[in-house]
């Protein structure tokens, strides 16, 4: 059973649902006008937990089993791509599971400063691990316009968590390798986080398609973050290709099976990045999937590579510790954007998921066995697909219009 809210219900039921131990499927108006559908898991409710932070809440730690993936499914290729430094509720907090604008507490005056110099939020290891030092930076709605629409056309998660918590370079290699032999950023800039000083022998999961047969391509080749360039087998590939090979072969139907997408620091999201332009180079990957031959058999994902920094409410689940017995995994909640022909519309994903959930879901796509222990343990993002849905153009939004020099416009 659905039940149905207006918005202002909605958010008025906020409090109740995090404090509640089971709720029904919930139906509320979108910040764009469109129904946003939120799934139920009875089993995961949000509580309210111990802590300073009054809005804090968090999901157990142990959950049943995640929605399976069907025997065959029409996927063919699956393309994750990777964005720079955000929290659910810095992104989404006006949608289900966040901290909407009238409850939101004061904005850090320290936030114009993060977002025009990288200096200004750390985001470490250590800082991790102290949620006091989380910068309290929201972006209003008509500053996330992009991401709101491709939420209200295809599938949100609203329970997505950065697999380590801590910065980009352990989620990168959780991301290529489902391990991460440091877990927090070497004192190097992100271009020179590369073979021979940064490298690293390790199975990753292009070279497990790679022995089955299966094609794969990392769009990679950028001065930015390149976690590709860590390993030492691959750093010299002719499948790690520059990132704008991405849409030509996207419109092309030259995709392989399992696509990386990563791209310049000035299209990431990472501060001091503009966010405008972010958007629009997203919305650029996504719309030459849409219109290339390929769309009625690809599932894409849009995630965020950690927290950068900035606030969220709800406490990571406690998976796994370091060996000083510090929580590891996961990390903060960051969001995930399921971009397919079969994701479901308008729908928001309370199923508990992380980065290895999307490579578990190509994993079981293509009949692989799992890299290694995590990713047997991760969910399969089941529960974002309807298979049987009719496939249909896809409807994605226009472009934004950015300030003069910043990003690329979409097409």
């Amino acid at each position: 059973m659905r039940t149905l809210l207006d918005r202002r219900a909605f958010l008025g039921l906020l409090p109740a649902l995090y404090g509640c131990r089971r709720h029904d499927p919930i139906v509320s108006n979108g910040p764009t006008g469109g129904p946003i559908v939120a799934s139920a898991d009875a089993s995961a409710v949000a509580s309210a937990a111990a802590s300073d932070d009054p809005l804090e809440v968090e999901v157990p730690s142990a959950t049943p089993p995640a929605t399976p993936l069907p025997p065959k499914t029409p996927i063919e290729h699956v393309v994750v791509i990777i964005k720079e430094n955000r929290t659910y509720d810095a992104l989404f907090g006006d949608f289900p599971e966040g901290v909407p604008w009238r409850k939101r507490p004061a904005e850090d005056p320290r936030c114009k400063q993060a977002f025009e110099d990288d200096e200004g939020v750390a985001h470490g290891r250590e800082v991790a691990l102290d949620k006091k030092r989380q910068l309290r930076c929201f972006q209003k709605p008509d500053k996330v316009a992009v991401y709101h629409d491709i939420a209200k056309h295809f599938t949100l998660c609203a329970r997505f968590f950065s697999e380590v918590r801590g910065p980009s370079y352990p989620n990168h290699l959780m991301l290529v390798a489902a391990q991460a032999p440091k877990n927090d950023d070497p004192n190097d800039p992100p271009k020179k986080w590369t073979c021979p000083k940064h490298c690293y022998d390790i199975p990753t999961f292009v070279e497990q398609f790679a022995a089955a047969g299966l094609s794969w391509k990392a769009y990679d080749q950028t001065a930015f973050v390149s976690p590709f360039s860590m390993i030492q087998k691959l750093k010299d590939s002719p499948n790690v290709v520059f990132w704008r090979e991405f849409e030509d072969d996207a419109r092309a139907g030259r995709l392989p099976a399992l696509s990386y997408v990563f791209s310049e620091q000035s299209e990431s999201e990472h501060p001091p990045a503009d966010l405008c332009a972010g958007q629009n180079w997203t919305l650029r990957q996504l719309r030459a999937l849409a219109e290339g031959p390929k769309w009625d058999s690809t599932a894409a994902f849009v995630l965020w590579d950690d927290w950068g920094g900035f606030y969220d409410h709800v406490k990571p689940p406690v998976v796994e510790k370091d060996k000083r017995g510090k929580p590891l995994r996961y990390g903060y909640r960051v969001p995930c954007l399921v971009v397919s022909p079969y994701a479901k519309k308008s729908y928001i994903s309370m199923e508990r998921h992380s980065f290895l959930s999307v490579l578990r879901f190509a994993e079981d796509v293509f009949k692989l066995p799992s890299l290694n222990e995590r990713v047997a343990e991760a969910s399969r993002m089941g529960d974002c697909f309807d298979f049987t849905q009719e496939v249909k153009p896809a409807v994605l939004p226009g472009a934004l219009a950015c300030k003069k020099g910043r990003g690329l416009p979409a097409k």
